[in-house]
């Protein structure tokens, strides 16, 4: 089936396995994702540690039930395409929201207060 394999060099793979996001770092941000490699390895990772369900509970002082997800940020419109492609591809776009055409860096952080990962390509 189209999107069941995506294949990529070892040093594409390295930055969402050294993260290891875990369920207790509720969401998790790629802050710079296209052409979406990383992303679609994340919700891989994700997926594995979920597989019936993306719903996690929190913490024992917050015992409520919330969603993981991936927020990947990509400022440029024509890379997020791209973006958006590979993740729908993959199948991993119940698990990722594109802010597509969105610097990370001038985001508000107190909107991103579930998230307890970050995903920063050196190169960007």
């Amino acid at each position: 089936m189209v999107g069941e394999l995506i294949i990529q060099d070892k040093a594409s793979c390295f930055p969402a396995y050294l993260l290891d996001p875990k369920p207790e770092d509720e969401s998790v941000i790629d802050a710079c994702a296209a052409p979406g490699n990383k992303t679609t390895h994340l919700a891989a990772l994700l997926s594995a540690s979920y597989p019936s369900s993306t719903s996690v509970t929190v913490t024992k002082q917050r015992p409520n039930t919330r969603h993981q997800q991936i927020i990947a940020f990509e400022r440029d419109q024509e890379r997020s395409k791209i973006l958006q492609k590979m993740v729908t591809l993959a199948k991993a776009d119940k698990l990722a929201t594109i802010r597509s055409g969105q610097d990370f860096l001038q985001q508000d952080p107190k909107e991103f207060r579930h998230v307890g990962a970050l995903l920063l390509d050196p190169s960007c």
